[in-house]
């Protein structure tokens, strides 16, 4: 693995002397010299919550994965004090974070933590509403989306914590290794089916379009086999053996599910991926692509399974 890294490296730089270069426009968020003064800025996230913040935060509770990655990256993760169990698994965030669960989280505990910013996930329900009359800021990140969604999450968590420069330098070196892949997906001319399942062992949930993941697939070249299904969607057997994809890749996590299990499936034995041996489960920790810097990791990952690297 070190061997592929230190390859994309080297290709990495002699393709970015090539690219057009990109200048992303950071609206009114404020550059690394204007947060070595006072200054204000308006944050405004998914969910409406609207605030003009006059400083960065001092202690943070976290509760989606995608903005405890984003944090780590944008070198902000000592100001995490407490947080859920899915983002205390992310490595950089500190080892002294408490950890707990969004019922929990209230403003006595918040306090004692020497929290004042609150970071929930959009697929939880919280009360924010009893937080911010507490005093608290609390902002809303999107755990799920695309491409897009991750850099506004990026952008987002840059000018909660005045690094918006350093956002915006993660979000260039993100587009340049999708530049790369797609540079590497276009020489391979390798355009295969894949099969992306969730869900569980015993049904067949099919990532389709609107996705994370169909970008993924899309960028390396294959085709993702049901493409045309919003979101995740059930599918039948009669629909994969239609489909016959020539991979699958599944994220579902059950320490006893193995490839040898999606192999052995009824019906699934004349699958072309099945009788290639083109099965894999995805190994990163969370239970899907989350659109945060980490996508990158899942971008390297997908292409091995489609055979790019």
């Amino acid at each position: 693995m070190k061997i592929k890294r230190i390859f994309f490296c080297v290709l990495s730089l002699i393709l970015a002397l090539q690219l057009f270069s990109y200048t992303a426009s950071s609206g009114n968020l404020p550059s690394e010299k204007e947060t070595e003064g006072p200054y204000s800025i308006d944050v405004c996230d998914y969910n409406g919550n609207s605030y003009t913040l006059e400083k960065a935060p001092a202690g943070v509770y976290v509760s989606s994965p995608s903005a405890a990655d984003i944090i780590v990256q944008l070198g902000c993760a000592r100001l995490v004090k407490t947080c859920s169990a899915a983002c205390k698994e992310i490595e950089g965030i500190p080892s002294g974070a408490k950890i707990a669960s969004d019922e929990f989280v209230t403003p006595e505990m918040l306090t004692k933590q020497n929290v004042d910013t609150v970071i929930f996930s959009s697929n939880e329900n919280a009360d924010v509403e009893l937080l911010k009359s507490n005093g608290f800021n609390v902002f809303v990140f999107a755990d799920s989306g695309t491409i897009t969604t991750a850099e506004s999450n990026i952008r987002l968590a840059g000018a909660i914590f005045y690094k918006s420069d350093r956002a915006e330098s993660i979000i260039d070196d993100i587009r340049d290794e999708i530049s790369l892949f797609k540079s590497l997906a276009s020489k391979a001319n390798n355009s295969r089916k894949v099969y992306i399942e969730k869900g569980t062992a015993d049904d067949y949930y099919a990532v389709g379009k609107n996705t994370l993941v169909n970008e993924l697939v899309e960028i390396l070249g294959a085709e993702n086999a049901f493409k045309d299904k919003p979101g995740v969607s059930k599918v039948s057997l009669t629909d994969m053996q239609n489909a016959n994809p020539e991979i699958i890749v599944s994220f579902i996590k059950d320490e006893d599910f193995t490839p040898s299990d999606i192999r052995k499936r009824k019906g699934f034995e004349e699958i072309s991926a099945c009788k290639n041996g083109k099965v894999f489960l995805f190994s990163k920790n969370f239970e899907e692509v989350r659109p945060s810097p980490s996508l990158v990791d899942s971008l390297n990952e997908m292409a091995e399974y489609i055979g790019i690297i």
